[in-house]
């Protein structure tokens, strides 16, 4: 049997956005300016914590992979860009999620092979990265009162 864990996050909102308790963890966010929100400047935008995931994911996995193998590396730098379409967001036309994610790996120590190996392995394991290239569907329940 798989070793499943489940994950869950309850998001209320604040004066300034919202804010998302996972266990003992809190996150604060915030939608852009452009929304009336102070996204990107005093706090995180959502689609920036999806690609702080994303990042931090790949570096922590590559790590665990390059241990696992008895691998060592002096410095690694994992960089997560992607596009946001701020109309659609605002008209409801055109696609509202983010495109064209990329993510860019740096690390020294590394043969060139090892780190591609590492980087090949590392995006079929880092959860992260099948979340955001596979079809996934959300089920959404509402309740009212």
């Amino acid at each position: 049997m798989a070793d499943i864990v489940k994950i869950a996050v309850v998001s209320t909102l604040t004066e300034k956005g919202a804010k998302a308790r996972s266990g003992k963890f809190e996150f604060e966010t915030s939608i852009p300016p452009a929304f009336g929100g102070v996204g990107g400047i005093e706090l995180p935008t959502p689609p920036q914590l999806i690609l702080v995931a994303l990042a931090n994911c790949f570096a922590e996995v590559f790590k665990y992979l390059a241990e696992q193998k008895g691998l060592s590396f002096e410095d690694l730098k994992v960089r997560s860009t992607a596009e946001l379409d701020l109309d659609a967001m605002k008209t409801g036309n055109g696609y509202a999620g983010l495109r064209n994610i990329k993510i860019e790996v740096s690390v020294k120590g590394l043969s060139e092979e090892e780190a591609k190996a590492l980087v090949e392995e590392v995006e079929m394991r880092c959860p992260m990265c099948p979340t955001l290239t596979n079809e996934n569907f959300i089920e959404i329940k509402l309740k009212t009162s």
